[in-house]
């Protein structure tokens, strides 16, 4: 393997220690804000290892200690290997183990545990000794128990060598140094589980155990020789998020406590805890990759505590590098000045992605800092979901329109009817601030996905990124029609009387999806005019009356669509890859008819977050500067669809005609695709399918929701779609005359 030095950068933030104070509430009694701040400070690394060894993508433990960062990975020989960083040069080295195990931080080390035995490591992670716990464990199995553990800290050690093991979160079995029992036990009967066990350096055992409540946490002392508890000391960490996450000894019997969103230390002398950062508020988060161990702790020489995240990957033909980020709090005493604290609203918890882009801005902006506010709980996935879910949408508009809930809004496509807000007052006019920043202008977007996200001239929410959606079909069965309109959707199915339009489809299904992208051929909302009496959309409710019943799922859609069973397929165009794809649906030429409409072109854009923000918020100068991070050349690379910014958008086109890798793409038909560099007749194609793109989904219109009731009648067979039309036409007149 090639080491190579690796690079470190470090990045001082001048923060601000009030920062520290919001997380819980609590105010600094200095008017000069003249008083102790541990600031972050952040340290970039990356391993790289030789792609043709199999390295699996995520990490087996990852580990702060002494000086050094310790990463396990393990690649396709089944066999783990220790990649050490020394954080003073960023130089890389490896220490092989004897085979797959999983790692837990101790007092003296670490120690690997697999199947029944524990294999021990000092804190240069060489080996030191083993401990056979085959009979610990066949005393287990012989009273009915099992040992079950889980990742996190669940395993540990004490000078004396004893062991400490939380099996299946709710039992500490205590094991001598030669794999004896000597003592267990067992969770409170007012906890819920045991969530890790540690002991101090000064030998004290405790176990961490949650509630029966989201966040409530409690450390009790444990008797190691007989197994029984101290008092339970509650109130030792305070704030949000506040899951523990590690604990790491320092001193005689003080320790730190990393949680999801704080780290602390316990001091042991006057038995509290003292808040040493909010992480969420600095831009840390913990395990953001969702990698299972995408995160470790510790603590360094000089005693203060360290967090390393795996942040990020990339993969060529001859490396595969992992981004590690450090992160080391400094200790700083005198007067810091503030940042302000904006609050970003969102019903239910966000994404990684968007918490991506919130702690990021937190870690540069010296200014301001962001806070999400959630309106649902993490436990809401109860018998009464849908009421939660109810009560907290109300009390999210409620907060919105009043002025009372955030300086910004976050919601995924169609949840919130943005433009409806807009129009009240409730959101501020986006364009206000892009035409005074002196650094960006609508210029710099990609024209039609700018005008598509306005509303009457106004910019009342915007995302970073986008896709775009069309309807597909053999050429040689769409190239015959001139005009696609629904007259040539209706031709279409009749000629294939035993074929049906959409795989997956049904009555409702078909009328949703001609609804979605069609009202704008029947009726204008500002004129008041509508022709629902039309002979368009008579055939428009009878195309969805006769689309049957679903296929089968299981049903191979390139082979539906060869045979033409199926004519028509929605296609998602989410990367550049897909202009090659789609043509191995159907084994031939295709046309790119997309959805009828008035539109110059049927092709969709999709957009599938939105940010806002609040027309009455104190602080709408901070809350444009996160907004404008989104646009900015670092996060628009990393967008998980197209970019929005014009030159991000060509840059996508001109790495993808310059592409050169071994690549495929897997079908839904089981077909993998090989891609090859963009042509530049693909890539003209694709600006066509943008620059064109105007029609949107509206998720909020009444007249679609008239349409869908009196459609049911003619589902039934009550009425024809003569009587169904005229009725939608009337009462959609009816309601745009008293709504104009």
């Amino acid at each position: 393997m090639n080491k190579k030095k690796r690079y470190s950068i470090s990045v001082l933030l001048l923060l601000v220690i009030m920062t520290i104070t919001a997380c819980t509430g609590k105010q600094s009694d200095s008017a000069d804000n003249d008083i102790v701040a541990y600031k972050p400070q952040y340290s970039q690394y990356d391993l790289t290892f030789d792609a043709s060894a199999g390295v699996e993508p995520n990490f087996y433990g990852m580990f702060v200690q002494g000086d050094s960062l310790y990463c396990i990975s393990r690649d396709d020989s089944r066999m783990d290997t220790v990649n050490i960083i020394d954080i003073s040069t960023g130089e890389h080295s490896e220490k092989r183990l004897d085979s797959t195990a999983s790692y837990y931080r101790t007092g003296m080390g670490f120690v690997g545990f697999k199947s029944k035995k524990l294999t021990i490591y000092d804190e240069n992670f060489d080996k030191t000794g083993e401990v056979d716990l085959s009979k610990f464990i066949a005393e287990l199995n012989a009273s009915g128990e099992s040992l079950l553990i889980y990742n996190g800290s669940n395993i540990t050690m004490d000078t004396e060598g004893n062991i400490g093991i939380v099996s299946n979160m709710n039992t500490l079995y205590m094991v001598d140094a030669n794999g004896m029992l000597l003592s267990r036990t067992e969770c409170p009967d007012n906890m819920s589980r045991i969530e890790m066990v540690f002991v101090t350096n000064a030998g004290s055992w405790y176990i961490v155990c949650g509630g029966m409540n989201y966040g409530d946490t409690v450390f009790y002392p444990v008797d190691i020789k007989s197994g029984t508890l101290g008092d339970g000391m509650e109130d030792i960490l305070y704030g949000d998020n506040n899951t523990v996450v590690d604990i790491c000894p320092v001193d005689a019997d003080d320790f730190y406590i990393f949680s999801r969103n704080y780290v602390y230390r316990y001091i042991s002398e006057s038995s509290t805890s003292e808040e040493l950062c909010c992480l969420r508020e600095y831009g840390v988060e913990i395990d953001s990759q969702g990698m299972g161990v995408g995160s470790g702790f510790g603590m360094f020489t000089d005693n203060m505590p360290g967090i390393i995240n795996y942040t990020g990957s990339q993969t060529d033909e001859d490396a595969d590098v992992r981004d590690i980020e450090l992160v080391t709090f400094v200790r700083t005493e005198g007067k810091v000045s503030q940042r302000t604290e904006l609050v970003a609203a969102t019903i239910s918890e966000p994404s990684f992605k968007e918490r991506e882009a919130v702690m990021r801005f937190n870690k540069y902006n010296p200014d301001y800092y962001i806070t999400f506010k959630t309106y649902l709980d993490e436990d809401y996935h109860t018998d009464d979901r849908k009421e939660k879910v109810r009560l907290a949408q109300q009390s999210f508009n409620n907060d919105l329109v009043s002025g009372k809930g955030a300086d910004i809004y976050f919601s995924p496509y169609g949840e919130l009817d943005f433009e409806n807000l807009g129009e009240k007052g409730a959101l501020a006019d986006l364009y206000e601030f892009i035409d005074a920043d002196s650094d960006i202008s609508r210029d710099d977007f990609v024209q039609s996905i700018l005008k598509a996200m306005e509303y009457k001239g106004k910019l009342y929410a915007v995302s970073p990124d986008f896709s775009l959606n069309t309807i597909v079909g053999k050429k040689s069965l769409l190239g015959q029609y001139d005009k696609w309109d629904y007259n040539a959707v209706y031709e279409l199915a009749k000629s294939h009387p035993d074929a049906i339009l959409f795989a997956n489809s049904n009555q409702e299904k078909n009328l949703d999806k001609f609804m979605a992208y069609s009202l704008d051929m029947f009726y204008n909302s500002d004129t008041a005019e509508c022709g629902f009496d039309s002979e368009q959309f008579i055939k428009l409710l009878e195309l969805a009356k006769d689309s049957g019943t679903e296929y089968d799922n299981s049903a191979d859609i390139g082979e539906l669509l060869k045979d033409e069973k199926v004519l028509l397929y929605e296609a998602p165009i989410m990367s550049w890859e897909a202009i090659q794809c789609l043509p191995y649906y159907f084994g031939e030429d295709i046309s790119y008819v997309g959805y009828p409409s008035n539109a110059e072109s049927g092709t969709v854009l999709r957009y599938y977050y939105q940010w806002a923000v609040s027309g009455q918020s104190q602080h709408k100068d901070g809350a444009w500067q996160f907004i404008k991070s989104l646009f900015d050349d670092a996060y628009q690379k990393s967008c998980l669809y197209f970019p929005v910014m014009r030159s991000s958008f060509d840059d996508v086109i001109t790495e993808a005609m310059n592409f050169n890798e071994r690549h495929s793409v897997g079908l839904t038909s089981g077909v993998s695709v090989n891609v090859h560099a963009m042509t530049q007749e693909e890539a003209d194609e694709l600006r066509q399918f943008v620059d064109n793109a105007t029609l949107v989904y509206k998720p909020y219109d009444t007249v679609k929701n008239i349409i869908k009731e009196e459609a049911e009648y003619l589902f039934d067979g009550v009425r024809s779609a003569e009587e169904t039309a005229a009725i939608i036409q009337n009462r959609v007149k009816l309601y745009l005359e008293e709504n104009n």
